[in-house]
């Protein structure tokens, strides 16, 4: 009886394919002028395409190396008070890395990773988003997060992995996340970021949402296979999204020249169809412009944009490596001291009167002082119960669960001494 039931279900759905199938065969044949597309040319003539050396991305550029306008009559349209807040911002996020960069190297922190020399690209392009688009960041993108809102005593919570951070203890450090501020979680697997941020735009695309989505990477990260499925989902379901591809020059230690041919990710992009750009990124204006278009663009045709911002990466990947061990400090000093954003951008404001340099030296105290303030407070802080490593996981605790708890519960209990935390409370969810 259950192989007669069997055999006749197998022959419905054998049934209903076959019928989908045939359907789907007629009407690709009946609009088959679609593939290949009706301007497709022919040629008797065999060539290989040099594609190694035909495409060559001009670089959109505001302001030269030496902080002036190219175009004295660009319009970039942004307002004095963005400005100075863009030189501000630039400033905490250089500051902040220097001093939690000292904390790991004191052993205080565990883990740490600058954004030296991409401060411009950051900030410039976290001042071209509207407060409630949605941001998906790596771990090199602090600074956005500081522009959008993000309170650097929280930053430091997570830093210290205290009893108020708000990951509560979960996550590596530098792995941020606030909802307040739309700013996505951070994951320490290469590319997760960017299938999950074209989920999200398909989603507001589907609910006809005019919510912004960017979504940041670094070159290296370009190379992995999440990369490329997010890129061909984004451009076959026309997706509303900004890919921001960070090239600062390295994949840790691979130098862009092992890791692709062709010119960069702007030659990918075309590839798959997505409307493609190239800009300066240590001109905070170039990438301001290039970013506020872009999301313009995304939001009212419904497609997604991909921007390569070229910089270079004067800090270490992370504090576990050392940058001269793959570089000399030749390299790093020039691009240092001749292509430096915070430089780049204040001598723009000083020939505004915008900013000066006793500002700057004002600021920069204000900046260390506070923040070393904000260190002191986050240190002292106790550590959170470390029984909420089992909350969270389900929506509800299960049986499983429970029972490793309880055992957790009880190593505990016998080895108190090392595990300084709050037993007592548990930080509520």
């Amino acid at each position: 009886m259950f192989v007669k039931k069997a055999a006749w279900r197998f022959n419905v759905i054998k049934s209903t394919m076959l019928k989908q199938v045939t359907c789907f065969y007629q009407k690709s044949v009946e609009t088959r002028d679609h593939f290949p597309p009706p301007e497709t040319i022919y040629t008797n003539k065999l060539k290989f395409y040099d594609c190694l050396n035909k495409w060559n991305f001009p670089i959109f550029q505001i302001l030269d190396t030496n902080g002036q306008l190219i175009d004295p009559n660009q319009e970039i349209g942004i307002t004095q008070e963005d400005l100075v807040k863009m030189m501000q911002t630039m400033i905490i996020l250089n500051t902040f890395d220097i001093l939690a960069n000292e904390l790991q190297q004191k052993k205080i922190i565990s883990l740490y990773a600058t954004s030296f020399g991409e401060e411009g690209l950051q900030i410039g392009s976290a001042a071209a988003l509207a407060e409630n688009d949605m941001v998906f960041t790596q771990y090199r993108e602090p600074g956005v997060g500081l522009w959008r809102g993000f309170d650097m005593e929280d930053m430091l919570n997570q830093l210290f992995a205290n009893k108020d951070d708000i990951n509560r203890g979960k996550q590596m450090p530098i792995h941020y996340s606030n909802k307040d501020i739309n700013f996505f979680s951070i994951s320490s697997p290469l590319g997760t970021q960017m299938p999950q941020a074209v989920g999200y735009s398909y989603m507001n695309k589907i609910q006809k949402k005019k919510q912004g989505v960017i979504c940041y990477f670094g070159e290296g990260t370009a190379s992995v296979g999440d990369a490329f499925v997010a890129l061909n989902f984004a451009a076959t379901l026309e997706c509303p999204i900004i890919f921001f591809c960070r090239n600062n020059g390295y994949a840790i230690s691979t130098p862009t020249d092992e890791q692709y041919h062709g010119d960069g990710l702007a030659a990918r992009g075309c590839g798959f169809g997505i409307s493609t750009l190239k800009v300066d990124g240590n001109d905070p204006l170039a990438v301001y412009l290039a970013t506020k278009t872009a999301r313009e663009f995304s939001i009212e045709q419904n497609q997604p944009v991909l921007i390569e911002a070229m910089t270079y990466r004067v800090g270490n990947h992370t504090t576990d490596e050392h940058g001269i061990t793959y570089r000399c400090m030749d390299e790093v000093k020039y691009w240092e001291l001749n292509d430096n954003p915070l430089l780049r951008f204040q001598t723009f404001l000083i020939d505004r009167k915008l900013w000066s340099k006793e500002k700057n030296k004002i600021f920069h105290k204000e900046c260390r002082d506070k923040i070393n303030f904000l260190i002191e407070r986050a240190q002292n802080k106790s550590y959170g119960n470390p029984l909420v490593l089992f909350e969270d996981v389900y929506d509800s605790m299960n049986p499983i669960l429970k029972k490793q708890m309880e055992k957790f519960s009880k190593f505990l209990a016998l080895n108190r001494e090392h595990y300084p935390g709050n037993f007592e409370n548990p930080n509520p969810i």
